[in-house]
């Protein structure tokens, strides 16, 4: 998988909003001005993609996926992972289950009046 791929993941999401919010060399991804996910294009940083997650579920992954996944840069790291996408344990498919955990995790946190007619993903 590349950069467009995790991106062309993120814009599938229904209500996404891409923004560049940090700069040419950032692209954040939001449902109702809430930060979901983020790619970065800096050279080190461009095969990860950035994405909030449960606490526990964060842990699990990080000790499942060593090299793989791990506490986001720049977030914080109870709440936030940083995926290797090129990594070969991270299929498209299980990429795009992390994007929509992510998204489920902010719509939960929502006031109820941003909530309203926001369908959680599966």
């Amino acid at each position: 998988m590349n950069i467009e791929d995790a991106r062309r993941l993120c814009l599938s999401i229904p209500e996404t909003e891409e923004t560049q919010p940090f700069g040419d060399d950032t692209v954040v991804f939001k449902v109702r001005g809430k930060i979901f996910a983020m790619l970065s294009f800096m050279p080190g940083y461009s095969n990860y993609i950035s994405l909030k997650c449960d606490p526990n579920y964060a842990l699990q992954l990080r000790d499942k996926h060593i090299g793989a996944i791990d506490g986001a840069y720049h977030f914080n790291k109870n709440y936030w992972n940083m995926v290797d996408f090129t990594h070969y344990s991270i299929t498209e498919e299980f990429l795009f289950h992390l994007i929509s955990h992510s998204y489920n995790e902010v719509c939960k946190k929502m006031p109820k009046s941003l909530k309203q007619g926001l369908e959680l993903m599966d």
